[in-house]
């Protein structure tokens, strides 16, 4: 009879890794990611076992911690496995480890080693999640367990997973032991401004019948039966390479390359909604310095077009000041008043006749066109005569989106117009 309380294991026979140490120049060691599983052991016999059945050699481990053992780098990245029942064979933990120790150990709520709360703060824990799962070897010639120890993320969740399968298969076919698959995957994970993360990961599974588990009959796993594993190999398509046709027509040098695009430039694709291209002033590129000071108020102006037309003139500000455009985009209201219009100057930009052009297209009337120059302006004036050349250009986008619908015209109270987002 046993004693009452007392938790019964078995043996611990060795250590599954992912992992190894590997020298660097400066004489100290880092880590190293692993293609295969690596063993380790007390036990010579049991690595020389390991040896012979999963490949590699055998051989002592130098600097291994607590005394003389024993490892072998096997050529496997894929073992059978048997899985024992969960209390058992798998622990996790959050844990935070120093050169005494670990110093917390808990599951989320209670700590272990003081016997008290989990210090950790729930959204920014200090703590690592520690996952500890115990397999027996199917190959194995003994009974003890070997443990393979990590503290990735990706495992935790993974593992943790996988033992919930477990239970299932436990409570469908009626056994405590069941047989399964552990092998390494390596990934790759990429984030914003951070270079890629590559990583080895532990992955428990199982040969599952899916329709017989949730039929809940006893056939839904039982190993790898020769009928099932023909089956399964017949299903699968058989890998095979296409050769890609060789292709030796000649390659045009660079410069013909080059010459070829410059004399037949593919056309730009254009957005349906995008705004037409602004047309050509007709004058030269220039340097800053023989730039004349053309633009009104004695702004300087890159490129100034001839004189507008009379049919050209610009809408004057209104008396008022203009409200400024807050940020939900609600625009600059337009007012009607009875002031006489300022007549346009000898020398108006070219786009108060483009914009003017623009706005009738879209249908826009006098006191709906004011109120687009006044939100582009930011309230500064509702004459396009006096924008400057990126607010010309805001408020040819924002007749883009009246135009797609995308903002819409308000009218107020005392006949001006507010520009807003259409909700």
């Amino acid at each position: 009879m046993a004693i009452i309380g007392l938790q019964r294991r078995l043996h611990e026979a060795g250590r599954i890794r992912i992992g190894a140490a590997e020298p660097t120049p400066n004489g100290k060691k880092r880590p190293l990611k692993l293609a295969q599983f690596r063993f380790t052991s007390r036990n010579r016999r049991a690595i020389e076992a390991v040896a012979v059945t999963y490949g590699g050699e055998a051989r002592p481990w130098a600097d291994a911690p607590g005394g003389e053992q024993w490892e072998v780098f096997t050529t496997a990245a894929e073992i059978p496995v048997t899985v024992p029942p969960e209390q058992m064979s798998f622990s996790q933990h959050y844990e935070t480890w120093s050169g005494g120790g670990c110093q917390r150990r808990c599951d989320g709520e209670h700590d272990s080693i003081s016997d008290g709360p989990c210090l950790c703060d729930p959204d920014a824990r200090e703590c690592k999640p520690h996952t500890r799962l115990s397999l027996m070897l199917a190959a194995y010639p003994g009974t003890g367990l070997w443990r393979l120890d990590t503290s990735g993320y990706y495992a935790a969740t993974e593992l943790g997973g996988a033992m919930e399968v477990a239970a299932m298969l436990t409570a469908t076919v009626g056994r405590s032991v069941l047989p399964g698959t552990l092998r390494i995957e390596h990934r790759t994970v990429k984030r914003p401004n951070k270079p890629p993360n590559n990583f080895a990961v532990p992955v428990l599974d199982f040969l599952v019948d899916m329709g017989a588990l949730a039929a809940g009959t006893a056939a839904a796993i039982a190993g790898v039966p020769a009928p099932v594993a023909a089956t399964v190999a017949a299903a699968l398509p058989t890998a095979s390479l296409t050769p890609v046709p060789r292709d030796d027509s000649p390659v045009p040098s660079l410069p013909e390359q080059i010459a070829a695009v410059e004399a037949d430039p593919a056309p730009a694709r254009r957005r349906a909604n995008a705004a037409p291209p602004v047309a050509s002033s007709g004058r030269r590129p220039r340097p800053a310095a023989e730039v004349d000071d053309e633009g009104p108020g004695g702004a300087t102006t890159v490129a100034t077009p001839p004189a507008a037309s009379a049919q050209d003139t610009p809408i004057a500000p209104a008396a008022s000041s203009p409200a400024p455009r807050s940020s939900s985009r609600r625009g600059t209201r337009s007012t009607q008043t009875d002031e006489a219009r300022a007549q346009a100057p000898s020398s108006a930009p070219a786009w108060c006749r483009d914009l003017h052009t623009r706005a009738t297209a879209v249908g826009l009337d006098e006191a709906q066109f004011r109120a687009v120059v006044g939100f582009a302006t930011n309230g500064r004036t509702t004459s396009t005569a006096e924008m400057k050349p990126a607010e010309a250009a805001y408020c040819n986008a924002t007749l883009s989106d009246i135009e797609a619908s995308e903002l819409v015209l308000t009218p107020q109270p005392d006949g001006s117009y507010v520009v807003d987002p259409k909700f």
